[in-house]
Protein backbone atom coordinates (compact mmCIF):
# COMPACT_ATOMS: atom_id res chain seq x y z
CA UNK A 1 0.00 0.00 0.00
CA UNK A 2 1.24 3.46 -0.87
CA UNK A 3 2.13 6.03 1.75
CA UNK A 4 -0.21 8.52 0.15
CA UNK A 5 -3.16 6.21 0.72
CA UNK A 6 -2.21 5.60 4.35
CA UNK A 7 -1.83 9.33 4.97
CA UNK A 8 -5.26 9.88 3.41
CA UNK A 9 -6.78 7.30 5.73
CA UNK A 10 -5.06 8.91 8.71
CA UNK A 11 -6.45 12.31 7.75
CA UNK A 12 -9.94 10.87 7.28
CA UNK A 13 -10.01 9.18 10.68
CA UNK A 14 -8.44 12.19 12.37
CA UNK A 15 -11.06 14.55 10.95
CA UNK A 16 -13.98 12.29 11.80
CA UNK A 17 -12.86 11.58 15.37
CA UNK A 18 -11.63 15.06 16.33
CA UNK A 19 -15.10 16.42 17.30
CA UNK A 20 -15.50 13.55 19.80
CA UNK A 21 -12.59 14.83 21.89
CA UNK A 22 -15.00 17.07 23.84
CA UNK A 23 -16.99 14.21 25.38
CA UNK A 24 -14.56 11.28 25.31
CA UNK A 25 -12.48 10.49 28.40
CA UNK A 26 -9.11 12.21 28.36
CA UNK A 27 -7.16 8.97 28.30
CA UNK A 28 -9.14 7.75 25.27
CA UNK A 29 -8.40 10.91 23.30
CA UNK A 30 -4.71 10.75 24.27
CA UNK A 31 -4.46 7.07 23.32
CA UNK A 32 -6.15 7.62 19.95
CA UNK A 33 -3.84 10.53 19.14
CA UNK A 34 -0.83 8.43 20.18
CA UNK A 35 -1.90 5.51 17.99
CA UNK A 36 -2.46 7.72 14.95
CA UNK A 37 0.89 9.45 15.45
CA UNK A 38 2.59 6.07 15.91
CA UNK A 39 1.08 4.77 12.66
CA UNK A 40 2.15 7.91 10.81
CA UNK A 41 5.71 7.45 12.11
CA UNK A 42 5.76 3.79 11.07
CA UNK A 43 4.60 4.76 7.59
CA UNK A 44 7.19 7.49 7.29
CA UNK A 45 10.09 5.41 8.62
CA UNK A 46 9.13 2.10 7.02
CA UNK A 47 9.42 0.20 10.30
CA UNK A 48 7.33 -2.97 10.73
CA UNK A 49 3.94 -2.91 12.37
CA UNK A 50 3.61 -4.04 16.02
CA UNK A 51 3.01 -7.66 16.91
CA UNK A 52 -0.50 -9.00 17.20
CA UNK A 53 -0.09 -9.88 20.90
CA UNK A 54 0.71 -6.26 21.67
CA UNK A 55 -2.41 -5.07 19.87
CA UNK A 56 -4.51 -7.63 21.73
CA UNK A 57 -3.05 -6.47 25.04
CA UNK A 58 -3.86 -2.84 24.21
CA UNK A 59 -7.38 -3.82 23.14
CA UNK A 60 -8.17 -5.70 26.35
CA UNK A 61 -6.61 -2.92 28.43
CA UNK A 62 -8.86 -0.39 26.66
CA UNK A 63 -11.96 -2.50 27.30
CA UNK A 64 -10.97 -2.78 30.96
CA UNK A 65 -10.51 0.97 31.21
CA UNK A 66 -13.92 1.58 29.61
CA UNK A 67 -15.54 -0.90 31.98
CA UNK A 68 -13.98 0.85 34.97
CA UNK A 69 -14.89 4.31 33.72
CA UNK A 70 -18.43 3.66 32.47
CA UNK A 71 -19.28 0.62 34.65
CA UNK A 72 -20.77 -1.07 31.57
CA UNK A 73 -19.94 -2.15 28.05
CA UNK A 74 -23.33 -1.18 26.62
CA UNK A 75 -24.95 2.13 25.77
CA UNK A 76 -24.45 4.99 23.36
CA UNK A 77 -21.45 6.59 25.05
CA UNK A 78 -19.66 3.28 25.49
CA UNK A 79 -20.45 2.25 21.93
CA UNK A 80 -19.06 5.44 20.45
CA UNK A 81 -15.93 5.20 22.60
CA UNK A 82 -15.31 1.58 21.62
CA UNK A 83 -15.91 2.35 17.95
CA UNK A 84 -13.33 5.12 17.93
CA UNK A 85 -10.78 3.10 19.89
CA UNK A 86 -11.12 0.02 17.68
CA UNK A 87 -10.93 2.15 14.54
CA UNK A 88 -7.64 3.68 15.60
CA UNK A 89 -6.35 0.25 16.65
CA UNK A 90 -7.28 -1.07 13.23
CA UNK A 91 -4.64 1.26 11.78
CA UNK A 92 -1.95 -0.69 13.57
CA UNK A 93 -2.74 -3.77 11.46
CA UNK A 94 -3.34 -1.98 8.16
CA UNK A 95 -1.68 -4.21 5.58
CA UNK A 96 -4.07 -4.86 2.68
CA UNK A 97 -6.70 -3.04 0.60
CA UNK A 98 -9.35 -4.98 2.51
CA UNK A 99 -8.18 -3.36 5.76
CA UNK A 100 -8.28 0.04 4.08
CA UNK A 101 -11.85 -0.59 2.91
CA UNK A 102 -12.89 -1.50 6.46
CA UNK A 103 -11.35 1.73 7.76
CA UNK A 104 -13.21 3.79 5.16
CA UNK A 105 -16.52 2.19 6.16
CA UNK A 106 -15.78 2.74 9.84
CA UNK A 107 -14.98 6.41 9.16
CA UNK A 108 -18.32 6.81 7.37
CA UNK A 109 -20.09 5.20 10.31
CA UNK A 110 -18.37 7.50 12.80
CA UNK A 111 -19.72 10.46 10.83
CA UNK A 112 -23.23 9.47 11.97
CA UNK A 113 -22.19 9.37 15.62
CA UNK A 114 -21.14 13.03 15.51
CA UNK A 115 -24.79 14.00 15.06
CA UNK A 116 -25.63 12.38 18.40
CA UNK A 117 -24.07 15.42 20.08
CA UNK A 118 -24.60 18.27 17.62
CA UNK A 119 -26.93 18.79 14.66
CA UNK A 120 -25.95 22.36 13.88
CA UNK A 121 -25.16 23.68 10.42
CA UNK A 122 -21.41 24.09 11.15
CA UNK A 123 -21.29 20.45 12.22
CA UNK A 124 -23.05 19.38 9.03
CA UNK A 125 -20.66 21.41 6.88
CA UNK A 126 -17.65 19.99 8.69
CA UNK A 127 -18.97 16.45 8.24
CA UNK A 128 -19.51 17.18 4.54
CA UNK A 129 -15.87 18.24 4.23
CA UNK A 130 -14.84 15.12 6.14
CA UNK A 131 -16.92 12.95 3.82
CA UNK A 132 -15.24 14.60 0.84
CA UNK A 133 -11.83 13.60 2.22
CA UNK A 134 -13.06 10.05 2.88
CA UNK A 135 -14.47 9.65 -0.64
CA UNK A 136 -11.27 11.07 -2.14
CA UNK A 137 -9.29 8.49 -0.17
CA UNK A 138 -11.66 5.77 -1.34
CA UNK A 139 -11.06 6.82 -4.96
CA UNK A 140 -7.31 6.69 -4.26
CA UNK A 141 -7.73 3.13 -2.95
CA UNK A 142 -9.18 1.96 -6.27
CA UNK A 143 -7.04 4.14 -8.52
CA UNK A 144 -3.70 4.83 -6.90
CA UNK A 145 -2.20 6.07 -10.16
CA UNK A 146 -4.80 8.82 -10.52
CA UNK A 147 -3.43 12.27 -9.55
CA UNK A 148 -4.87 14.22 -6.66
CA UNK A 149 -6.89 16.77 -8.64
CA UNK A 150 -8.79 14.17 -10.73
CA UNK A 151 -9.46 12.18 -7.56
CA UNK A 152 -10.91 15.24 -5.88
CA UNK A 153 -13.03 15.94 -8.98
CA UNK A 154 -14.41 12.38 -8.95
CA UNK A 155 -15.18 12.61 -5.22
CA UNK A 156 -16.97 15.94 -5.66
CA UNK A 157 -19.00 14.52 -8.56
CA UNK A 158 -20.07 11.53 -6.47
CA UNK A 159 -21.17 13.77 -3.61
CA UNK A 160 -23.17 16.04 -5.93
CA UNK A 161 -24.88 13.04 -7.49
CA UNK A 162 -25.84 11.83 -4.00
CA UNK A 163 -27.57 15.10 -3.08
CA UNK A 164 -30.99 14.32 -4.70
CA UNK A 165 -31.22 10.94 -2.99
CA UNK A 166 -30.20 12.55 0.30
CA UNK A 167 -32.97 15.14 -0.01
CA UNK A 168 -35.54 12.44 -0.80
CA UNK A 169 -34.51 10.41 2.25
CA UNK A 170 -34.54 13.53 4.43
CA UNK A 171 -38.05 14.46 3.27
CA UNK A 172 -39.30 10.90 3.78
CA UNK A 173 -37.85 10.79 7.29
CA UNK A 174 -39.55 14.11 8.11
CA UNK A 175 -42.92 12.86 6.88
CA UNK A 176 -42.63 9.67 8.91
CA UNK A 177 -41.67 11.65 11.98
CA UNK A 178 -44.69 13.95 11.60
CA UNK A 179 -47.07 11.02 11.09
CA UNK A 180 -45.74 9.28 14.17
CA UNK A 181 -46.05 12.47 16.23
CA UNK A 182 -49.61 12.97 14.96
CA UNK A 183 -50.64 9.45 15.93
CA UNK A 184 -49.14 9.87 19.40
CA UNK A 185 -50.84 13.24 19.93
CA UNK A 186 -54.21 12.04 18.68
CA UNK A 187 -54.32 8.74 20.55
CA UNK A 188 -56.92 8.83 23.31
CA UNK A 189 -57.48 12.58 23.11
CA UNK A 190 -60.77 12.77 21.16
CA UNK A 191 -63.02 15.43 22.59
CA UNK A 192 -66.79 15.27 21.84
CA UNK A 193 -68.39 18.45 20.47
CA UNK A 194 -70.09 20.87 22.81
CA UNK A 195 -73.88 20.38 22.50
CA UNK A 196 -74.45 24.14 22.68
CA UNK A 197 -72.00 25.63 20.25
CA UNK A 198 -70.96 22.56 18.33
CA UNK A 199 -67.28 23.23 19.08
CA UNK A 200 -64.92 20.96 20.93
CA UNK A 201 -64.17 21.99 24.49
CA UNK A 202 -61.02 20.65 26.14
CA UNK A 203 -61.68 18.10 28.85
CA UNK A 204 -59.73 20.02 31.48
CA UNK A 205 -61.78 23.21 30.89
CA UNK A 206 -65.05 21.27 31.18
CA UNK A 207 -63.92 19.80 34.49
CA UNK A 208 -62.95 23.23 35.81
CA UNK A 209 -66.30 24.69 34.73
CA UNK A 210 -68.27 21.81 36.28
CA UNK A 211 -66.43 21.92 39.61
CA UNK A 212 -68.26 25.01 41.12
CA UNK A 213 -71.66 23.59 40.12
CA UNK A 214 -70.87 20.26 41.77
CA UNK A 215 -69.78 22.04 44.95
CA UNK A 216 -73.03 24.05 45.11
CA UNK A 217 -75.19 20.96 44.64
CA UNK A 218 -73.25 19.10 47.30
CA UNK A 219 -73.79 21.89 49.84
CA UNK A 220 -77.52 21.98 49.09
CA UNK A 221 -77.81 18.25 49.52
CA UNK A 222 -79.02 17.70 45.98
CA UNK A 223 -78.00 14.52 44.22
CA UNK A 224 -77.55 14.93 40.50
CA UNK A 225 -78.45 12.01 38.21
Amino acid sequence: MSKQLIYGLLLSVLMVTAPHADHLPLWVSALCATLLAWRAYLTYSGNPLPKRWLLLAITFACMGGILVGFHTLFGREVGVTLLILLTTLKFMELRSPRDATVLIYLACFIIITNFFYSQSIPTALYMLATLFVIVTTWVNLHGQRVPLRPRAHIAATLLVQAVPLTLVLWAAAGCLRQQRAGRQDGAGQFEPPDPVGGSRVPRQLRRQAAAPRANVLARAGVVEF
